[in-house]
């Protein structure tokens, strides 16, 4: 007959049985032989071999809610992250979660979100197999101390994307923080942990605490401690936003707010909000006392933008993450394009002075040190910025479209290449910033005078797509004239031109 079967993941100092002998095959993983050792002199859990088909490897991290481990999928010859849950007081609740955290995870599909393989159970216990992101967490990253903004920003705007795709789909994280923040080896920042994510209200999700609970937890000094119980606080103190602690529900403004909290930690080293306790943290927060070292600057605008998205109430936040990505990518650009090119008086017959916020433009293209033909001006305004303004501005509509064959549209601005047998196409770049591209010495007799274009202009944008060097240009066209009508928007001296084209298939009509 069979002895009993022990469950390694329950087996700990204060209930194992007697004594017994532990057979360890020596062929095992490392990581397994050290767990059992543990396991059998101080009561720790032991790492089994294999749950369900997937092979433990090691163990990445564990909690009191369970483990998650490095393991091999022998069915796809693949890695894999395996959450398990631990089988602990909490019941039902508690593997409701990790599956809503898989249901969450799986609904999204965006390269900053930690991708979900499947979700099962072993006997009675939950499991989730995840992407495995082998790079280590943001918090590990920031424990290095502060980083240059610009830093930050390239890593965690993408990380931002990832939200706001989570929000598109319907749902709220309501934890973001930096351990919930994995780093790829390949440098993607991917959004972890949705055990908190709703799609919506629940009962009892926004109760507040009771007098009795409310006291305790205003108390508690530990303000990492991610707080999850029922009717209670859910999210980790220091990067809830207020609301969360009044027992409201939470938003995606919220996820706003906790992004700021992160993003200003990375720059600065420091929260932006100090408190001892809970109770000392909701009184900075509803004060909006901020604190930040005064040996570290950065650019006005983006301490600006993130202060806004740290706003004690929702309405005064940007509306969603897309708004505050693109305010602080305009925030970090204007940084950058306020720098005048000094080096350009060497080009040019004289330095041009900027004044009264003018724009001044360069006449000639320059060469890089690549080798690559670039159109220098002394302030660039990327696409997506540019575009925004002109959108809010209060300017004039165009005319009615220009009537044009959709094939000689396509022969003229399908493509970079197609367009540069029609004149000379050159990025337009300063210290690193995009602007679009410079359309000139416009060839005889070509069909983009009657388009409209003139020398000089810069194509900033085709039917609201930005053209950024990232952007396939080919792609947006055909993209572009699917329905028939296309609007081109041009820089032209500084001011946006709308070219709009209603397209016509000469072949089909005869």
């Amino acid at each position: 007959m069979t002895g009993p079967q022990l469950d390694p993941l329950q087996t700990r100092a204060g209930d194992r049985p007697a004594p017994m002998a532990i057979a360890i095959d020596v062929a095992e993983p490392r990581e397994r032989v050290r767990s059992v050792v543990a396991a059998r002199l101080f009561g720790d859990v032991v790492m089994p071999a294999r749950i369900h088909r997937f092979e433990l490897i090691r163990e990445l991290g564990a909690g009191g809610m369970g483990a998650v481990y490095a393991a091999h999928d022998p069915d796809l010859d693949r890695a894999v992250a395996l959450k398990v849950l631990a089988r602990t007081g909490e019941g039902p609740e508690a593997s409701r979660r990790l599956v809503r955290e898989a249901q969450a995870m799986a609904r999204l599909k965006h390269p900053n979100v930690v991708a979900v393989h499947e979700v099962g159970t072993h006997g009675e216990q939950v499991f989730v197999a995840m992407e495995l992101v082998e790079g280590g967490t943001l918090a590990q990253w920031m424990r290095g101390g502060p980083r240059p903004w610009r830093e930050v920003l390239a890593l965690l705007i993408p990380a931002g994307r990832g939200l706001a795709a989570a929000h598109a789909a319907g749902l709220v994280h309501r934890d973001f923080k930096p351990a919930n923040v994995l780093l790829g080896a390949d440098g993607r920042a991917l959004v972890s942990d949705f055990g908190l994510a709703r799609a919506g209200a629940e009962p009892g999700a926004g109760r507040p605490l009771d007098e009795a609970e409310a006291t305790a937890e205003l108390e508690r000094p530990l303000l990492e401690t991610p707080l999850t119980r029922t009717g209670a606080l859910l999210g980790t103190p220091s990067y809830m936003a207020p609301e969360q602690f009044r027992g409201e529900m939470a938003t995606p403004r919220s996820d706003v707010f906790a992004f700021c909290v992160v993003v200003w930690e990375a720059i600065f080293g420091q929260r932006p909000f100090a408190g001892a306790t809970i109770d000392a943290l909701v009184g900075a927060l509803e004060h909006g006392r901020l604190t930040s070292p005064s040996s570290i600057k950065i650019p006005p605008a983006l301490r600006r933008e993130l202060s806004r998205g740290l706003s004690a109430q929702p309405a005064d936040r940007h509306a969603s993450m897309t708004e505050l990505l693109a305010a602080l990518e305009r925030a970090g650009n204007s940084a950058t394009a306020r720098r005048i090119l000094v080096a350009a008086g060497a080009v040019f017959a004289g330095l041009t002075a900027v004044i009264m916020g003018a724009y001044v433009l360069s006449s000639s293209p320059e060469t890089g040190s690549a080798g690559t033909r670039t159109w220098v001006e002394t302030i660039v305004e990327d696409p997506a910025q540019f575009l925004e303004r002109w959108q809010l501005a209060d300017h004039a509509q165009a005319g009615e479209p220009r009537t044009v064959d959709r094939e000689q549209f396509l022969a003229v601005l399908g493509s970079q290449e197609a367009l540069g047998r029609h004149a000379r196409v050159m990025p337009v770049v300063n210290d690193e910033v995009f602007g679009g591209y410079r359309i000139y010495g416009l060839r005889p007799n070509t069909p983009l005078k009657a388009f409209g274009f003139y020398n000089g202009d810069t194509l900033v944008a085709i039917d609201q797509q930005p053209m950024t060097p990232a952007v396939q240009w080919d792609e947006v066209v055909r993209a572009a004239v699917a329905d028939g009508e296309v609007e081109i928007l041009v820089k032209r001296k500084n001011e946006g031109v709308p070219l709009r084209f209603r397209l016509t298939d000469a072949t089909a009509a005869k």
